[in-house]
């Protein structure tokens, strides 16, 4: 019996930016920088601090979500200088269909 081919995250990354124009990625790119650096731990930090745990373990993930964010930015840009290069080109004659 054949498995079934799952896809994952990174899969769905990969096609997202086949089918963004190419000006697109570098929008996208700061956009998870500024989620994973900013964002996230403002978020963490707004939202927890009621009780002794999320007290102790908010600053940790808001750290880590900042010192994560060029490596998750990066993936993104490499995702997209992929996708680039393996986008399908159209002939000079191809019309749409």
């Amino acid at each position: 019996m054949p498995r079934s081919h799952r896809r994952n995250i990174l899969d769905d990354l990969f096609d997202f930016f086949v089918e963004l124009p190419v000006w697109a990625g570098p929008l996208l790119i700061a956009g998870v920088y500024a989620t994973f650096h900013w964002l996230f731990p403002w978020l963490l930090e707004s939202i927890g601090s009621s009780n002794e745990v999320s007290k102790l373990s908010t600053p940790i993930f808001a750290s880590a979500a900042r010192k994560l964010s060029p490596y998750v930015a990066g993936l993104a840009a490499i995702m997209w200088i992929v996708s680039i290069v393996k986008k399908p080109r159209k002939e000079p004659g191809q019309e749409k269909k």
